[in-house]
């Protein structure tokens, strides 16, 4: 079943409530519930300091309780993977074929709007 939302904030506001419901052992080889203030923070990110002409990412529960934010451009994928304190390394940016094409690290979350601008 696809849900369909009015705004891409909705979607957003719907998906954090979502991940916010998991508890610990979410996953049956296990899986640690998200923190809320890592949820907070990129929900406050995405719909408040992203720009709203970009496409939306996707959020994704990691095993560790942290989330996995994506993306699926015309031409690339791109993923930023937070650990359960909100902590990256950086993103991964893929071809459709899956091959990674590139890899940058950032510094706040500011800098996540200028790689996706260069990749629409």
């Amino acid at each position: 079943m696809e849900i369909l939302f009015s705004s891409d904030k909705e979607r957003i506001l719907q998906g954090s409530k979502d991940l916010l419901q998991m508890q610990d052992s979410w996953k049956e080889s296990g899986g640690t519930a998200i923190s809320q203030s890592l949820l907070e923070g990129l929900k406050t990110y995405f719909s408040e300091d992203y720009p709203k002409i970009y496409p939306q990412p996707y959020f994704f529960p990691r095993k560790d309780g942290g989330i996995s934010v994506e993306w699926s451009l015309v031409a690339h994928d791109i993923v930023v993977e937070f650990d359960a304190q909100g902590k990256t390394n950086g993103m991964q940016i893929f071809d459709k074929n899956k091959n990674l094409h590139a890899f940058i690290q950032f510094h706040n979350m500011l800098d996540i709007a200028k790689v996706i601008s260069q990749y629409l």
